[in-house]
């Protein structure tokens, strides 16, 4: 729809799109969380492992495992897109909906190294926006939303994954991940994929029975 998505015409009803699907990932990834656990899950593990005491607290606070919506979200939204212009709709409505996600860790008996190619979903939040946006604001028309899987583990890293800004349009390509499709892409392919879209190519990393344990149910969007 390019930018006819902000036209008066249709830009209630694709907002309202919008939010149905951010609200249904935003179930999944409740149901996701709760499950990794579940199968013994080590949320932070192979990221944590050498920080501070201090560092740690900093890094939950900026990037819990599964954030909420910023307070005022709207409003808030408002103060970034001044920052850094136009956001579309499909990331709008996941920091208003969502909020945050950062599923890096290990499961039992696995290495960083391992864990590193399953590539677990990470979206920063709206607060760390606000702050990148505040340090490069229009010298930088990108804005990072997560660290690549290898800085995710404490590797030397390439470009984070980013969005190309202003971007008045329903969803944005991701750039820099290896599916190569679109916000709404990246998100359908980490839940397809139990929150690890590395697993696409990586599929004997895991026990066989686990992956139907975690995504059985989880909602289309």
């Amino acid at each position: 729809m390019g930018e006819h998505v902000f036209d008066d015409q249709v830009e209630d009803e694709a907002v309202q799109v919008a939010r149905a699907m951010m609200r249904r990932v935003r179930r999944n990834a409740e149901v996701l969380v709760a499950r990794l656990r579940e199968v013994g899950y080590r949320f932070g593990a192979g990221f944590l492992d050498e920080l501070t005491a201090e560092e740690r607290l900093q890094v939950e606070q900026d990037a819990p495992i599964l954030g909420i919506p910023a307070r005022l979200a709207p409003e808030r939204v408002q103060q970034l897109e001044h920052l850094v212009g136009t956001l579309p709709l499909s990331l709008r409505c996941w920091y208003e909906e969502v909020g945050s996600i950062k599923l890096i860790g290990l499961f039992p008996a696995m290495s960083p190294e391992t864990g590193m190619k399953l590539e677990p979903l990470f979206i920063s939040s709206l607060e760390v926006a606000l702050r990148m946006g505040n340090l490069h604001g229009e010298r930088d028309p990108t804005l990072a939303l997560a660290p690549d899987n290898a800085y995710k583990y404490g590797y030397g890293g390439d470009a984070p994954y980013s969005v190309k800004l202003p971007s008045k349009s329903f969803d944005v390509p991701l750039l820099y991940e290896a599916h190569q499709g679109t916000l709404v892409d990246y998100l359908r392919v980490c839940f397809l994929w139990e929150g690890f879209p590395g697993l696409d190519h990586q599929k004997n990393v895991l026990p066989g029975d686990i992956l139907p344990r975690l995504t059985e149910g989880l909602l289309p969007f």
